[in-house]
């Protein structure tokens, strides 16, 4: 079973909620819909996706950039 959690950080907070078993996914040309064991929804623009993508993709190369992934020795 996997279960859904959403976060959102900001510079003074950092909230996570948990939503439940992921029940349903459909992808569309516009969102993604994700639908949970409670019966909550979430709709995800893909704006919103492209955002939390960028984000991910920039969180990572920082890391590797602390822990010198890469670089030559």
């Amino acid at each position: 079973m996997t279960t859904g959690h959403v976060s959102h950080q900001t510079p003074n907070a950092s909230v996570v909620v948990s939503l439940g078993p992921i029940r349903e996914v459909k992808l569309t040309a516009t969102e993604v819909e994700v639908k949970f064991g409670g019966g909550t929804k979430l709709t995800i623009t893909r704006n919103a996706l492209d955002d939390i993508v960028r984000e991910r993709v920039h969180q990572a190369v920082a890391e590797m950039d602390r822990e010198k992934i890469g670089a030559e020795r």
